[in-house]
C-alpha cells in the first residue's frame, strides 16, 4: 500500500492512496506500466478518475475513426 500517489491530470492533480497490483516494463517503448487499485477514494476523487478515463476513451475512439494509431 502506498499512502500517497499524486497523478497530474489535465484538469488538476489527484492525490490518494493506492495498492500497486502489477508492474510491467516494455523495452520497445522504454516505459513502465503500473496497475493500481485506488484505496479509500472519495466521491470527488472518483469523479476525477472517471472524467480522465472518459477523456482517454473519447480520444481513443477519435483516433480509431481517423485511422491513426
Amino acid at each position: 500500500m502506498h499512502e500517497r500517489l499524486t497523478a497530474y491530470l489535465p484538469f488538476g492533480n489527484l492525490t490518494c492512496a493506492v495498492e500497486i497490483r502489477h508492474v510491467q516494463y516494455e523495452d520497445k517503448v522504454d516505459m513502465t506500466f503500473v496497475g493500481a487499485r485506488f484505496h479509500r477514494i472519495g466521491g470527488l476523487e472518483q469523479r476525477q478518475v472517471e472524467r480522465f478515463v472518459y477523456q482517454l476513451q473519447r480520444e481513443a475512439r477519435r483516433t480509431e475513426s481517423d485511422g491513426t494509431l
